[in-house]
């Protein structure tokens, strides 16, 4: 190095120190400023409402003002604090303590501010409904229009202890009731970032969850992850049955993100990792005259990744590395979802890889909305197999195609419905014709109530076509073979059903 570049670096070391110094001893000074104004400010509340109104941007009014020195800068503390004004018709807020923190370090701490507002004890609610998503409890503004959101205006942040936070969705039959130690909202200009951990209210020993949001508030707009990676599913969920579920016990990871356009949701995606979860039915389910059982499922490990996405012309749902079990050695399965056009004329497109059979026949058992005969028959029954591979496309009832393969079909008999232990099967149709295909294997037909024994056969497969035509169902073969002890033979013809 020349002798140059090390008087370079001399005077570069020589002005950054300086500028280091002349910034300390600047705060020092702001400081000290500061505490001697404090005493003026708390017998002129009036500059103090000033000030918050400018940076609100709503008129602010304060019954009595306190204040004392903490740790970086001053503290006031406000009582009766009344944000709006209602002689003008606009809708208040009434805050009976707040408290306005000012940092004088805060540009060298991360996620602080200069100037920090805080609020005690709000009740909030997220609401959707009319097609969006609404903040409810932070109704004010210039308008006295509760659709307006709420902006921290010139203000550097928004801190809100013991918060209750209400997450209402009727239609999917979600109602939450969590609680936030504390949420920071910070000031990014037209963004607003939201920091808090959030507890159901009812189990506040539950672990709990992170929330991280960047939203532009005056869109309706922005981006938010909610999770933990180690989640008590059982009492996070405090006895909430979305669909009829209940979510009894569970623990791992849960992580969603999000992306909110217009107060529309239209990029979802999740996590889930979870060991011994454990779901069960919210309404009992009636077996026989004399018998009513509360359905429950459980799975060593469930565990996935999904994301639904909303485009001009509808949406996509991906599901992805689905594990419903304890085999470490099964495939995982994979299934999307596609949805075109409008309400009117809907298009579909389907596929599924490697998926199995049982966890959705479990979860659709248990849910409240399906009729009550066919919940019985699935708990019964018990359904299982593999859908090896499927591909389904629907543009209407006269023009639809469908293909799959099926294999380790099983369910038990159930009233006067037969049970079968293993089929492998392929699919093939459209909207003129059903073709199923039956691999020659062994196959065991269980009804007890129509047989003493099971039908065992040692040989069963062929061809069979299902057409619909002139209002009636048309059933053909020409060849289906069995062998079962001691017999054997060859089905052929046709059956119609009208």
């Amino acid at each position: 190095m020349t002798a140059s570049w090390r008087a370079r670096l001399r005077r570069l070391r020589f002005a950054l120190f300086s500028a280091g110094a002349a910034l300390v001893i600047l705060l020092g000074v702001l400081a000290g400023l500061t505490q001697l104004a404090m005493p003026w400010l708390i017998h002129h509340p009036q500059h103090v409402e000033h000030w918050l109104s400018a940076r609100l941007q709503r008129p602010v009014s304060i019954a009595h003002l306190s204040g004392r020195w903490v740790g970086g800068g001053p503290l006031l503390a406000l009582d009766g604090v009344r944000i709006g004004t209602a002689s003008t018709g606009q809708s208040t807020l009434a805050i009976p303590h707040a408290e306005l923190a000012f940092d004088l370090y805060a540009l060298f701490r991360r996620n602080r501010a200069v100037s920090e507002f805080r609020l005690s004890g709000l009740e909030l609610g997220l609401v959707d409904e009319a097609g969006g998503w609404h903040l409810r409890g932070l109704e004010f503004g210039s308008t006295g229009n509760a659709e307006q959101p709420f902006s921290l205006g010139a203000l550097g942040a928004l801190e809100i202890s013991d918060l209750t936070l209400d997450v209402v969705d009727a239609q999917r039959g979600l109602n939450l009731r969590l609680a936030a130690p504390v949420m920071r909202l910070l000031n990014r200009g037209a963004t607003t970032r939201v920091l808090a951990r959030v507890r159901m209210a009812d189990a506040p020993e539950s672990p709990p969850l992170d929330v991280v949001a960047d939203l532009d508030l005056n869109a309706r707009s922005g981006d938010l992850y909610v999770g933990g990676r180690d989640i008590d599913l059982g009492r996070f969920a405090g006895g909430q049955a979305p669909a009829g579920i209940e979510f009894a016990a569970g623990h791992g990871a849960v992580q969603l993100w999000a992306h909110v356009d217009a107060a529309r949701v239209d990029d979802v995606r999740l996590r889930v990792d979870l060991r011994d979860a454990r779901f069960g039915a919210a309404s009992p389910l009636e077996v026989d005259a004399g018998t009513v059982v509360a359905p429950r499922v459980g799975y060593d490990r469930l565990a996935f990744v999904a994301r639904w996405l909303r485009d001009a012309d509808g949406w996509t749902f991906d599901l992805a590395d689905f594990v419903a079990g304890s085999d470490a050695a099964a495939t995982p399965a994979r299934l999307t979802v596609e949805r075109r056009g409008d309400d009117a004329r809907p298009r579909w497109r389907a596929g599924a890889r490697a998926f199995p059979l049982q966890p959705p026949g479990d979860f659709a058992m248990l849910a409240d909305a399906l009729p009550a005969g066919l919940r019985r028959w699935l708990y019964l029954a018990h359904p299982r197999g593999t859908l090896v591979q499927a591909e389904f496309a629907w543009n209407d009832a006269a023009d639809y195609e469908l293909s799959g393969e099926l294999r380790g079909i099983g369910f038990a008999s159930a009233d006067f419905a037969p049970g079968i232990g293993h089929l492998d099967l392929d699919l093939h149709g459209d909207a003129q014709a059903l073709l199923l295909q039956l691999p020659r294997q062994p196959l065991r037909i269980d009804s007890p109530r129509i047989f003493r024994r099971p039908l065992a056969f040692a040989q069963f497969g062929g061809d069979v076509v299902v057409r619909r035509a002139e209002g009636a169902w048309n059933i053909a073969t020409d060849r289906v073979g069995f062998e079962g002890e001691g017999y054997g033979g060859e089905l052929r013809g046709r059956l119609e059903l009208r």
